[in-house]
């Protein structure tokens, strides 16, 4: 069974956050005169967090921190593989893949290429241009090259 884990960007100090994910909404609402309403509502007060092992040091308690600051563009949850550099691979990864050996045609032309790991009906894929593969195939060396939150450039226009 694969960790459950997630990623958010910390706007607050500019690095990566990794724990659980937490969609928190601080005010409790009552009723709304329209949808327009709610929408605007649920956008003000719905706040995306990380929560973490908080530090402690030798036989003293360790609690919880949570993460307040998170972009909620930049959550991504980990798939449960590992790249050749023995990296973690979340969703949201760019990822550029060697075959070891020919797999297909398509699969062959794709070699080289960066491809957007995405999550959609319960399995983690990888997305090139009109192409969607299983994230994880046998005799490829998969490598992370970014994400798509920092950077952007390697996917916009390339592959989608």
């Amino acid at each position: 069974m694969r960790e459950v884990k997630f990623r958010g960007y910390d706007l607050k100090y500019k690095r990566w956050q990794y724990g659980a994910y937490i969609k928190h909404i601080d005010v409790t609402p009552c009723m709304f005169t329209c949808e327009e309403e709610a929408e605007n509502f649920y956008k003000e007060h719905t706040k995306h967090l990380i929560a973490f092992d908080g530090f402690s040091d030798w036989w003293m308690p360790r609690g919880i921190d949570v993460c307040t600051s998170i972009d909620p563009k930049s959550i991504g949850q980990f798939t449960g593989l590992i790249d050749r550099n023995k990296k973690e691979i979340f969703e949201g990864d760019l990822i550029k893949f060697t075959s070891l050996i020919p797999i297909n045609s398509e699969l062959w032309e794709l070699e080289g290429k960066v491809g957007k790991v995405v999550f959609e009906e319960c399995a983690f894929l990888l997305k090139f241009k009109n192409t969607m593969i299983t994230l994880w195939l046998e005799g490829v060396e998969y490598e992370v090259v970014g994400n798509i939150y920092e950077n952007p450039e390697l996917w916009e226009g390339s592959y989608d």
